[in-house]
């Protein structure tokens, strides 16, 4: 058995579809294991547990946890969700802005056809695709310092560095996981720009002019083009997020997909 293969599938039923295929999730992620060996994901890979004991094991980048507990064992995705049934106090470590071990550098990894929506609008949790992620991913060290990356994927292409500090002061949210990467739901889904300080060009290796790239930022959608007349269900006070993925998508939204958006009021994003 391929272990890439055995780890996607595990990554995509902790992460993301436990509950829809009806898997017993607790909030702090784990899952009995004999129940994800039954998941028709698992059966058409034909795994067994020494198969995924050797992926937790050899995992380079820390992706799941193994437990016993009276006697069974369990597993979860150390981070990475999108399922709203795992909570961040239980599953992560709550960072303060008076945490001895702070991290002196919080990196977020991305590609150059998103800088300027992100200086715009902010980090948005599950980035264009909101609700794909319930958190931004951050790394605490310097990419390319030569030790393996989780939390930055392969390829991106400019690192947005974020003041950790002001941002845990303002009281925006902050977690770290098992496998050190640093997480935040953001403040509505929404990690402010003003938290940037600095951008670097990861294939060359030079820090952008952060003033300059600030300014060409295209100016946020106004609140008029957020408008709907279809139905009385598009609140007001739901308009915010809309109008943050309708300027990352560079449209408006249409009137099924406000309504497929509108519901961060009930804790689904």
């Amino acid at each position: 058995m391929q272990r890439v293969s055995l780890s996607k599938a595990l990554s995509s039923l902790l992460r993301h579809k436990a509950v829809r295929v009806g898997l017993r999730i607790r909030p702090d992620g784990f899952c009995l294991l004999s129940e994800v060996l039954q998941a028709w994901e698992m059966r058409r890979l034909g795994v067994s547990v020494s198969d995924v004991e050797d992926v937790v094991h050899l995992s380079d980048k820390q992706r799941f946890e193994l437990r016993t507990e009276d006697g069974e064992l369990l597993i979860r995705a150390v981070q990475g969700h999108s399922m709203h049934v795992v909570r961040d106090d239980q599953l992560l470590r709550s960072l303060r802005v008076d945490d001895d071990e702070l991290p002196d550098v919080c990196v977020h990894g991305t590609f150059k056809k998103h800088l300027s929506s992100i200086l715009r609008v902010g980090l948005l949790a599950g980035g264009a695709r909101i609700g794909s992620r319930n958190h931004v991913h951050f790394i605490p060290h310097e990419p390319g310092d030569g030790r393996v990356i989780s939390g930055l994927r392969d390829g991106n292409q400019v690192a947005i560095y974020l003041d950790l500090r002001a941002a845990l002061g303002d009281g925006v949210p902050f977690f770290v996981s098992n496998n050190s990467v640093i997480l935040s739901p953001g403040i509505d889904g929404v990690i402010s720009s003003e938290y940037v300080v600095r951008v670097r060009d990861l294939e060359t290796n030079m820090d952008l002019d952060l003033a300059a790239a600030r300014s060409s930022a295209a100016p946020a959608i106004s609140s008029g083009t957020s408008s709907c007349d279809s139905c009385d269900s598009c609140d007001a006070a739901q308009l915010t997020i809309v109008q943050r993925l309708e300027a990352v998508l560079g449209r408006s939204l249409s009137h099924p997909e406000r309504l497929k958006y509108e519901v961060y009021d009930e804790g689904r994003i």
